[in-house]
């Protein structure tokens, strides 16, 4: 059988700034990022249950939303729509 992937708890925000460090630039206009944080932050929020089976919520591929390390464009993209 397929072994168990590794489980992780992440802040939310930790995770949108993961998300867009992963799937954005930092050359993109801060709109662009922040439009992205707002939009990853969406998709996780998601309560589509794709993962539910198997103990979490999202997955770091492509299949969900890439996660990578926040990095500081990204943190300030997703300081900049908390809550949005």
């Amino acid at each position: 059988g397929q072994a168990r992937p590794e489980i992780e708890n992440v802040a939310i925000e930790a995770y949108v700034a993961g998300v867009v460090a992963a799937e954005g630039e930092a050359s993109m206009p801060s709109a662009v990022l922040e439009a992205l944080a707002v939009a990853a932050r969406s998709y996780a929020r998601a309560p589509d249950g794709r993962h539910a089976r198997d103990g979490y919520d999202v997955c770091d591929t492509t299949h969900c939303q890439v996660y990578g390390v926040p990095t500081g464009w990204s943190v300030r993209a997703t300081d900049a729509t908390r809550g949005i």
